[in-house]
């Protein structure tokens, strides 16, 4: 469906979009991945794939239970703790810190 959708609608080919063709570009800037092991939408096998294929420094968490983008609605705790984590492992202390823990800074639309 993608790739019917990239090059009817928008003139791209699937190879033309590949993110693991481009993700190792982003080294040596962080990358953190979440993939759910139950999404329907996009291949479990994905964020595994992209992993392998990202430059350090790299970190992915796969939870095997989640659907598609339900990292946050589901494991929200988890979810401000590993993202704020990483934040302030490569980018220093975040100032989103105080706001998350009063549950106003990472409820991204795209992750619930």
């Amino acid at each position: 469906m993608i790739g019917f959708w990239a090059g009817h609608e928008l003139g791209f080919s699937l190879d033309e979009i590949d993110a693991k063709k481009s993700i190792g570009r982003i080294s040596p800037r962080p990358v953190f991945l979440m993939q759910g092991g139950a999404d329907k939408v996009i291949s479990p096998k994905s964020g595994e794939l992209l992993y392998r294929a990202a430059g350090e420094p790299k970190e992915l968490w796969f939870d095997p239970a989640l659907g598609h983008a339900r990292f946050f609605a589901e494991r929200r705790d988890e979810y401000e703790r590993r993202v704020l984590g990483f934040w302030d492992k490569y980018l220093g202390k975040s100032s989103l810190n105080h706001e998350a823990h009063e549950g106003r800074a990472l409820g991204c639309g795209g992750m619930s």
